[in-house]
């Protein structure tokens, strides 16, 4: 094997190993109740609508979870393959994540 194809090859596994697969919302898993921040969200309400924030399957940050906020106000932390649903007003919101875990600093 030359130089080129051990770089390909290697470039090729580092891509692999980073690749994520998607998950169906009805696939994923429930946050558990642990890594629920704020329960009221979680609540249906009249005239609000649901959210829902998933995370792929993969290697790809799979030691870290991703903390989601709504609004600024932390909502659940969620991992690989997890999904989280909850209930803003209707009309214009902020949503945010951020990595937690052994990921925090990049």
């Amino acid at each position: 094997m030359n130089i080129r194809e051990l770089l390909a090859t290697i470039l090729l596994v580092s891509l692999v190993g980073c690749a994520t697969t998607p998950v169906s919302t009805s696939g994923a898993r429930d946050v558990p109740s642990t890594r629920v921040l704020n329960s009221d969200l979680l609540k249906r309400k009249e005239g609000f609508g649901q959210v829902v924030v998933k995370r792929d399957e993969g290697l790809s940050a799979s030691a870290c979870n991703s903390r989601v906020f709504a609004n600024g106000i932390p909502v659940a932390e969620i991992a690989p393959g997890e999904k989280v649903i909850f209930y803003l007003p209707e009309g214009e919101q902020m949503l945010a994540a951020i990595a937690t875990g052994i990921c925090i600093e990049g």
